[in-house]
């Protein structure tokens, strides 16, 4: 992994300098050419994102062991927030008053190289000029925590010393002063132990501690970041090793992949429990205006468009269809194109790598088409057309009463059987999306085109990598009246025996799939065939033509099964049973024009449900 974000870094040309890092800046404090503030603030960014602000690609940035080093108050140059600069929020905080002290301290040292930001330190030193400023602050309702630069008038236009090369050698200088002292013994200096960097294998000494990783606030990480490699407990002091020595990585490849992964992360997709930071490796020899390969990983997650989602489907189907086309030169460099995805979260202030999931980007494109394809299902209203292509937060709620009772570990096992088609679906997703629909069909709620696209998905998958225990047979995306499992006629006649008790009662609140569907998916012998015996009083209150209707339908379920109805069901076998009752009823409620004939009386007759509908 940190040998590909090496290579992440380097493709997108990163500037990956020990020292300097990317920073969002919200607010500029406008100063006169002689640094004088004119005491307002100026918003950055863009109107569609204005909590970003506008990003610095090279900002100066302490790590936490410098930070240490530095002593009480040390601070960033340059940037940082405004509970700093301006001590806005912490006027009276001696701690504040120390991180501001420090801060404006730094700009009169680089007076040398930036004169106006000295020259500003000096007017914001002044208690009027800080309270002009928190008052601009507050009008605006910035926040201590929003970060914040200069902006200097040079002719006739802002610039931003942000942007200035001035200053980077002496803040180089200046980082050099907070390096770890030489350890000592017996009076003479210890030669600190090089080791081997994981990321280039060159000999250095490793740094104690590797730089936060920032980005994961969202999914159980710290606003300051996390750290990816961390040691503290004795156990994991292996030879003596303190900290990150157990994970040797050089100041400079450290920062190669701290910038690299909080970019990623920065771009990733986010879970409910996760973000999926991906890119994929396009080769070296690839031309830097060729394109891009589809966004499979961002269709996986949902766009918010039906029909957008639908055409790059069909896209990618097109561009899967092409693979083996000879001499194309784009299907040529995406077959030599590879993919990775990093799910990751925090917690206990270090980062989580949940899964690692890579390979050729033809095996995403292969996992892509099986997964859309085991998804699909007939719509609940009408099985001559497919619902939309189910959302992955969907398919999550599709599991669950509420999105937060997701566990991290199938939402993570889940992610991983959409990216990886030889990957079974999890057996707890099964379980628990059975559970919900079973919920569903009693409560009498509209059953959820994601729950039932997730049954059969389980089941087909199931049975193409041989996973099941038994006898299965895969699911169709519409009704199959030749399917040759019992459990799913079971289904379908517990759907046409509600739909008969509906047509001669009407509705009567605790029907018969209120009473008696939990248990007659679970032992059809022991419920079906009661049902059936009292189904003939409800033939008894039709009229002919509908009770002939509901005798022939009946009798051709009836038909798919032999001798008698199966004693008990297990998981997959009650998924089985729910997918035929909620095709039969998907097919019961299709509007379905009859053929044209001269004789009315030979038309074919319509279901009860067709009458009512029309």
């Amino acid at each position: 992994m940190l040998d590909q974000l090496a290579r992440y870094a380097t493709s997108e040309g990163l500037d990956t300098e020990p020292g300097f890092a990317p920073k969002n800046v919200l607010w500029s404090i406008p100063i006169a050419a002689d640094g004088t503030p004119i005491g307002e603030l100026i918003r950055l960014g863009s109107e569609q994102d204005k909590r970003r602000g506008h990003r610095f690609m090279r900002a100066p940035n302490l790590s936490l062991g410098e930070m240490k080093r530095g002593g009480t108050g040390t601070r960033h140059f340059l940037a940082d927030a405004l509970g700093v600069i301006i001590r806005l929020g912490g006027e009276d905080d001696p701690k504040v008053a120390a991180k501001n002290a420090f801060f404006l301290g730094l700009l009169e040292q680089a007076e040398a190289v930036v004169p106006e930001l000295a020259a500003a330190a000096r007017h914001l030193r002044d208690g009027d000029t800080q309270e002009a400023l928190r008052a601009a602050a507050l009008e605006q309702k910035a926040k201590p925590t929003d970060n914040a630069t200069f902006a200097v008038r040079r002719g006739g236009r802002w610039v931003f010393p942000l942007d200035d090369e001035r200053w980077h050698d002496w803040w180089r200088a200046f980082r050099s002063t907070l390096k770890r002292p030489a350890k000592k013994r017996r009076g003479k200096a210890v030669t600190p132990a090089r080791m081997r960097c994981l990321m280039t294998g060159e000999l250095m000494v490793p740094e104690r501690t590797q730089p936060k990783i920032k980005g994961l606030a969202s999914v159980g990480g710290h606003s300051a970041g996390d750290v990816l490699a961390a040691f503290k407990q004795d156990s994991f002091r292996s030879y003596g090793l303190e900290q990150a020595q157990n994970a040797a990585v050089s100041p400079q490849a450290a920062a190669r992949y701290t910038v690299a992964l909080e970019r990623l992360i920065r771009r990733g997709k986010r879970l409910q429990h996760a973000v999926i930071a991906h890119w994929y490796e396009r080769p070296s020899d690839a031309q830097p205006d060729a394109d891009l390969p589809p966004e499979l990983i961002e269709m996986i997650q949902g766009l918010d468009d039906e029909n957008q989602q639908r055409d790059k489907m069909a896209q990618a189907k097109r561009l899967l269809d092409d693979w083996q086309t000879p001499g194309d030169v784009s299907i040529e460099m995406l077959h030599r194109t590879s993919f990775h995805a990093y799910t990751l979260s925090g917690a206990a202030g270090r980062v989580m790598v949940r899964d690692v999931i890579d390979g050729p980007f033809h095996a995403l494109l292969e996992s892509h088409q099986a997964w859309f394809d085991e998804l699909a299902i007939v719509r609940r209203d009408d099985d001559t057309r497919l619902a939309p292509p189910p959302k992955f937060y969907a398919l999550l709620a599709a599991t669950v009463r509420e999105l937060k009772d997701i566990p991290a570990p199938l939402e993570a096992a889940l992610w991983r059987a959409a990216l990886r088609h030889e990957t079974p679906i999890p057996r707890d997703a099964l379980a628990r999306t059975l559970a919900r629909t079973r919920i569903d069909v009693i409560a009498a709620d509209s059953p959820r085109h994601a729950r039932y696209g997730l049954l059969k998905a389980a089941l087909n998958r199931s049975i193409r990598l041989a996973t099941t225990q038994g006898d299965i047979h895969p699911v169709s995306q519409a009704l199959d009246e030749n399917h040759p499992d019992p459990a799913y006629h079971c289904g379908r006649v517990m759907a046409v025996l509600a739909s008969l008790q509906f047509r001669a009662l009407g509705d009567v609140g605790a029907g018969v799939i209120q009473r008696y569907y939990a248990a007659a998916s679970a032992s059809p012998a022991m419920v079906l065939g009661r049902l059936l015996r009292n189904a003939q009083f409800h033939l008894n209150k039709l009229d002919p033509g509908r009770k002939v209707w509901f005798e022939k339908k009946i009798a051709a379920i009836l038909a798919n099964i032999e001798q008698q109805f199966p004693t008990n069901l297990d998981l997959e076998h009650q998924s089985l049973f729910a997918l035929g009752y909620y095709q039969q009823q998907a097919h019961d409620r299709t509007k379905k024009t009859a053929p044209a004939t001269s004789n009315p009386k030979a038309a074919t007759p319509s279901t009860p449900e067709q009458e009512s509908a029309s």
